[in-house]
């Protein structure tokens, strides 16, 4: 490598700030002014609220995939300089040396041959183009992995040994962040008391949309297994804490955190002898609900806002609007998370009631016609159910668009808006859910 040809490019390491599941996206910087830093020079900032394996690896990969350059940062204020030629280049950094020392941009790192591992894997990835200006890039430093923590109480003292088994997850990912050669995990449980607990531990996304656990209780004389379907992948950032009580049969209860960690969403459902192994049956719609009266519309009812009432022979039907609203949604076009709307519908409960969904497009534009101008009184009764308010407009003052028509179409609760087909890339929607309930009078 001929160092006459190349530009110089920094990276600031430190290892703090916003955990943020990355996608590699291109970055051209523009030509402006800039005095701050020698010429040439490209600062590169990784973020992670994550305690990271040190040192930090820096990579930078031409466009065939071929190492140009590599540091480490040894600690949380390190500086590394990458030497990188004119044009375009991935920078890609990761935690700890899972990679090796001179990688190609093709290489992968596999689990080990029970497919899961005690460490996550974190990486942030981003393209550039370098130009004759100063450069700063922002690399988000992200886990790659599903959190699994289970753990079965009350279990049979004659037990011996406890394996729990997760298919498909994949085996294999490589330094762009591609996942490959998916294979069931098998996890043992370790003893303690009349407790069986896998402990924390990892495993890549699920190749399949739906993740088979199966847990084999081995006694003296025989084996018992049972197995559960979970109907979605499980995927990176998320970590699955699941309780388990084994009474003649094993009742299992999860507890699924989603990407902010910081809501858990209850999931029930049971295995063991002659028990299904999809989700338990949930209410649905057309089930009557007996009241001692009709609520009215932009009421609370049992601690849900209900946002219309339809008057039918026996009684009403209501239609309820979620207390929970997401930000940061991408839409069912959306290559890297195309699920994700439909993931936090099947897990989303609220106060015991499940079975919602995301808004229709004759939903969305009732909500348009009939919500546009009611908000301030529509939000007073969240924030009397300490939920979240709607919007129709950001703190930047931009248009809050809510995604409809299983994420396929999105809207706005401004005057004079219309229903559109939602974007591939965009990742600024936000997300309601709604639920129909019929109700009759005692």
């Amino acid at each position: 490598m001929k160092s006459s040809s190349l530009f110089t490019a920094t990276a600031i390491l430190p290892l703090m700030g916003l955990l943020t599941l990355s996608a590699c996206q291109g970055v051209i910087f523009p030509e402006e002014e800039y005095t701050g830093f020698p010429e040439h020079q490209l600062t590169v900032i990784t973020r992670s609220t994550e305690s990271l394996s040190l040192p930090v690896q820096v990579f930078a990969f031409d466009t065939e995939g071929q190492l140009l350059d590599s540091q480490l940062a040894s600690s949380s204020d390190a500086s590394v300089s990458l030497s990188l030629p004119p044009g375009k280049c991935k920078i890609v950094a990761t935690s700890g040396t899972i990679f090796g020392k001179s990688p190609s941009l093709q290489d992968v790192v596999s689990m080990p041959d029970e497919n899961y591992t005690g460490d996550p894997i974190i990486l942030g990835l981003a393209d550039v183009t370098m130009g004759e200006k100063p450069q700063t890039l922002n690399v988000l430093l992200a886990h790659q992995v599903a959190q699994l923590n289970l753990t079965l109480t009350d279990v049979p003292q004659d037990v011996t040994d406890v394996q729990v088994s997760v298919s498909t997850p994949y085996s294999q990912i490589s330094l762009q962040g591609e996942c490959q050669n998916a294979k069931t995990a098998e996890i043992p449980c370790v003893q303690s008391g009349s407790e069986w607990t896998t402990g924390t531990v990892y495993v890549l996304p699920t190749a399949q949309q739906q993740a088979a656990f199966s847990i084999r209780l081995t006694f003296d004389d025989r084996e018992e297994s049972y197995s559960y379907t979970y109907p979605a992948a499980l995927i990176a950032n998320t970590p699955y804490i699941m309780y388990g009580t084994y009474a003649g049969r094993v009742t299992l209860n999860g507890s699924f955190i989603l990407q902010d960690w910081e809501k858990v969403v209850e999931n029930h459902f049971q295995f063991g002898p002659g028990v299904s192994d999809q989700m338990e049956d949930q209410p649905q719609n057309d089930e009557k609900i007996i009241v001692d009266e009709i609520p009215m519309p932009e009421s609370v009812w049992s601690g849900h806002v209900v946002v219309s009432v339809t008057e039918t022979p026996s009684g009403a039907d209501l239609l309820l609007l979620s207390l929970q609203e997401w930000e940061g949604m991408t839409s069912a076009f959306n290559e890297d998370s195309p699920n994700l709307a439909q993931h936090l519908v099947a897990q989303y409960d609220e106060k015991g009631m499940k079975g919602w969904h995301i808004p229709t497009r004759e939903e969305a534009q009732w909500m348009m016609q009939s919500l546009t101008d009611r908000l301030d009184a529509l939000n007073a009764l969240m924030d009397g159910q300490n939920g979240m308010p709607m919007h129709a407009i950001d703190e930047k003052m931009a248009t809050v668009r809510y995604l409809c028509e299983d994420a396929t179409y999105s809207f706005a609760l401004l005057s004079g808006s219309k229903i559109s087909k939602a974007g591939a890339k965009l990742d600024t929607y936000h997300l309601r859910l709604v639920k129909k309930v019929s109700v009759a009078v005692q």
